[in-house]
């Protein structure tokens, strides 16, 4: 989907979508937050909502694990 080059209207609300939304291609144009609405799981722009990097996975398990010991 990330490669579709011609598409005018999009909407992906409600569909239990998880994860960091394509930065390519068309998807660069879809800046309105509402076409991804109710979709809690997704991450990166147009949403207000950051993507985690590996590093702060990383991070997040040590302190984990530094909690739990």
């Amino acid at each position: 989907m990330s490669s579709i080059t011609s598409l005018s209207h999009l909407n992906l609300s409600h569909n239990l979508l998880s994860g960091p939304i394509p930065t390519t291609n068309q998807f660069l144009t879809f800046n309105d937050p509402s076409i991804y609405e109710a979709n809690l799981g997704l991450c990166g722009l147009p949403l207000s909502t950051k993507c985690s990097t590996p590093n702060d996975q990383k991070h997040k398990m040590i302190k984990m694990q530094m909690v739990g010991t």
